[in-house]
């Protein structure tokens, strides 16, 4: 889950040079599922995620990262733990 915390990170970076709101608009989603997502409550969907790539094209490597980790733990494989981080 060290994907996921990556990209949530700059997603929380994101939010601190503006609002959370404004954030949260951006990527098609509610106040309340951002800060759920910033503090690790839950974790983005396909839609959050399209969200995500489409308002901040610069965290896609983050996205893709997270997705493969994903498909990994679903396949029961080991979660990526070596890849490069952008």
């Amino acid at each position: 889950m060290e994907q996921v915390a990556d990209l949530i990170v700059r997603l929380g970076e994101k939010a601190n040079s503006t609002t959370q709101r404004d954030v949260a608009r951006k990527i098609g989603i509610s106040e309340t599922q951002l800060t759920r997502l910033l503090k690790g409550e839950r974790q983005p969907g396909s839609k959050t995620l399209a969200g995500i790539v489409q308002a901040y094209p610069d965290l896609l490597p983050y996205v893709s990262l997270f997705l493969a980790e994903k498909v990994q733990i679903g396949n029961g494989q080991e979660p990526i733990r070596d890849a490069k981080r952008p």
